[in-house]
């Protein structure tokens, strides 16, 4: 299990009653950026927020107004969404970028104005989908890779038999790969289709086991 810390739990519960035997590793550090008076402006004008991670949620609707309309990448990032005392207007039925903005899409046609948290490794697929609309994207959160959790992952690989890895970006995939490159027998548990590309490109023979409804 390789998401940041504290970010695990749901998905070892849905792996360990599959029959799985778990280990966390965690391949990200997360740090809350403060939101700047010009992105608060911007928020306060938009008429959506879409989170695609939960890592900022708690900051960004700390300031939110109450009749702001969310939508959330997947469930997870939905509970989130309503530990705050919100409900999310509109839920990606996959946690996926691509078919959260294409079944948003298709429900709310017309032009809008949308803010956007995303951390300093996103890139512009979510601005370049909606260019008709009118997307505020704002770094409200650093992604990182500590060497102490480098260190962690290779004595973890060193000690155990790992069967498994399981990988939710291509930023994971890329920490992964920087600190193990023996692959053999290993198979890739993903999400999203974006994620499968990163590891093919560098691992054209991975053995890749897609899963975009976890």
């Amino acid at each position: 299990m390789t998401r940041g810390k504290g970010l695990n739990h749901p998905d070892r519960i849905f792996f360990e009653n599959l029959g799985y035997q778990t280990l966390v590793a965690p391949l990200s550090v997360i740090k809350i950026l403060p939101l700047s008076v010009e992105a608060i402006n911007e928020f306060e004008k938009s008429q959506w927020v879409f989170f695609t991670s939960q890592a900022p949620v708690k900051t960004i609707l700390s300031v939110a107004p109450k009749d702001i309309k969310i939508a959330a990448i997947g469930k997870k990032t939905a509970n989130e969404v309503k530990k705050y005392g919100y409900n999310p207007d509109f839920v990606s039925p996959i946690e996926t970028k691509k078919a959260m903005l294409t079944s948003w899409k298709k429900l709310y046609p017309e032009r809008t104005s949308i803010f956007y948290p995303k951390s300093q490794l996103a890139d512009k697929f979510l601005e370049n989908f909606l260019k008709t609309d009118n997307v505020y994207s704002y770094v409200a959160y650093e992604n990182d890779f500590t060497q102490e959790d480098q260190n962690f992952l290779k004595k973890l690989l060193m000690e155990h038999s790992i069967s498994a890895v399981y990988l939710t970006s291509p930023s994971a995939w890329q920490r992964f790969y920087h600190v193990n490159s023996d692959f053999e027998d290993l198979e890739f548990i993903v999400i999203g289709e974006t994620t499968k590309e990163a590891i093919l490109a560098d691992f054209p023979k991975a053995c890749i086991n897609l899963k975009n409804n976890i």
